[in-house]
């Protein structure tokens, strides 16, 4: 079951790429026959392929991180329950559903280059005609992948850190690690604590997880330009290395792939997590109310994700940390040496 979670995202990721090409080849074709030139505007034809620049390369990505996801990063058994089975149901449902339409759109994709060669090629036969509108994408193609790739990627990973900088920071003490969890000053912790909790469970039950993305974005957005000037507090917790049965690294297909198939389904974790960040909030100086479960959405910005497992510990949260590897591999060895 775990495996098949791996290969349903690179599958998609697949998908997403050669359709990605095939919408790319297209467009330098169609630039190709003056018939096919409906808009003449360049500044068009350079949104057109920046956005299929976006697109490939976020399909590249996907497949990338895909392909190293380590399949023991997704063992969870979660808590029984007739609300956590029925979501772990629809999960699975949703996870082969996912595969499937993947599969549809792939071969839907050959069977549209197909027509693509069988429409154009007699086209080409009564001449071809070098646009600037082909050029452009021509142009913006050969310049971005040839040139520029290593830098605008480097430049947007950069363009990531202030985001990260906002990301919760995990350091190493004498016996154990402390969390720096980051929440804005007033109720908007409380708002996000229930934004995540209720973004888990629509991204489960709604068979349209996209239209359920959407919602939250905009209320996540909204909430960013009403409250975003408030004071950002920082509350400590301390979670000591004898609590600490697991604890690893995971990328951002690998946080997003491990919360959506495995962990949001179970109703019963989300919940007490829930509550137990809504009891931190009301009293958060007091060491007694520390969150025992802790769930926080994976951060696409380049930022690593930190899974903690305990007996009574479990603690899945994006954190700002440039070097969480090496940080982690440290506290390995120091629980490694205590045991």
């Amino acid at each position: 079951m775990n495996s098949g979670i791996k290969f349903t995202q690179i599958i998609t990721g697949f998908a997403l790429l050669l359709t990605g090409i095939f919408f790319l080849i297209i467009t330098i074709l169609g630039t190709m026959v003056p018939s096919l030139i409906v808009e003449k505007s360049v500044v068009i034809w350079i949104l057109i392929a920046s956005f299929m620049i976006l697109f490939l390369e976020g399909s590249v990505y996907w497949i990338k991180k895909s392909i190293d996801i380590d399949e023991e990063n997704m063992e969870y058994k979660g808590n029984a329950g007739f609300l956590s089975d029925l979501a772990f149901i629809f999960s699975l449902y949703a996870r082969y559903k996912s595969l499937k339409n993947s599969v549809i759109l792939i071969l839907m994709t050959f069977v549209l280059i197909g027509g693509m060669v069988y429409y154009f090629v007699p086209r080409f036969t009564e001449g071809i005609v070098l646009s600037a509108q082909f050029y452009t994408l021509v142009g913006i193609y050969l310049l971005y992948f040839v040139v520029l790739r290593r830098f605008v990627l480097k430049m947007i990973y950069r363009i990531g850190k202030s985001s990260r900088e906002k990301l919760p920071l995990f350091l190493i003490e004498k016996d154990g690690i402390t969390i720096h969890l980051k929440f804005a000053k007033g109720k908007l912790a409380s708002i996000f604590a229930a934004i995540g909790f209720i973004s888990g469970i629509m991204g489960v039950l709604i068979p349209r997880i996209a239209y359920a993305m959407i919602i939250i974005f905009i209320l996540s957005f909204v909430l960013m330009i009403v409250f975003g000037r408030k004071k950002i507090i920082i509350y400590p917790v301390k979670i000591k290395f004898s609590e600490i049965e697991e604890i690893k690294v995971l990328s951002y297909v690998e946080a997003e792939s491990f919360m959506r198939y495995r962990v949001n389904p179970d109703v019963n974790l989300r919940v007490q997590s829930a509550i137990e960040m809504a009891n931190f909030l009301k009293d958060p100086t007091n060491p007694e109310k520390r969150p025992n479960k802790y769930l926080l959405i994976p951060n696409a910005s380049g930022a690593k994700t930190l899974l903690i497992k305990g007996e009574n510990i479990f603690y899945i949260i994006a954190v700002g940390n440039e070097n969480a590897e090496e940080m982690i591999n440290q506290i390995k060895n120091k629980i490694h040496k205590k045991k």
